[in-house]
């Protein structure tokens, strides 16, 4: 083998041992969702946080608004999945966490954004507007 050849295998090698790496450790995704923008008194809607490939995950930090009893559900949904192809292990976990919100009058409510922290980062809401009737 010539040198040329040698060298063009050695960046091959360590590339692919760079990808191999990277390719287990996947970063954390946070993704909000909610069931309705309207609903009737007394029926609530839910807001739900789905949270991937975190190590830690902080309570969310429920906001007080008058006509709303908003209620931390926990953990609603967990999944996780290891695979591993040709050597390479992947690991993927996901976990849901709820909030319930119930309008206990008619009215409009404005819902501002929930903060909740991810590995040692800050998330939150979108600011949700509710019509109760």
């Amino acid at each position: 083998m010539n040198p040329t050849t040698n060298g063009t295998w050695i960046r091959l090698l360590v590339t692919t041992l760079v990808a191999a790496c990277s390719a287990g450790a996947a970063a954390q995704d946070v993704a909000v969702s909610y069931t309705a923008e309207r609903t009737w008194v007394d029926t609530p809607m839910q807001i739900q946080f789905t949270i991937e490939n975190a190590r830690s995950i902080g309570e969310p930090e429920l906001p007080d608004v008058d006509g709303l009893e908003i209620e931390y559900l926990g953990i609603t949904n967990e999944f996780s999945q290891t695979s591993i192809i040709n050597g390479v292990r992947t690991s993927k976990r996901s976990v849901s966490l709820s909030i319930s919100v119930n309008p206990v009058r008619a009215g409009s409510f404005t819902i501002p954004p929930i903060p909740i922290e991810v590995d040692g980062k800050p998330y939150g809401s979108p600011v949700i507007t509710l019509e109760a009737v």
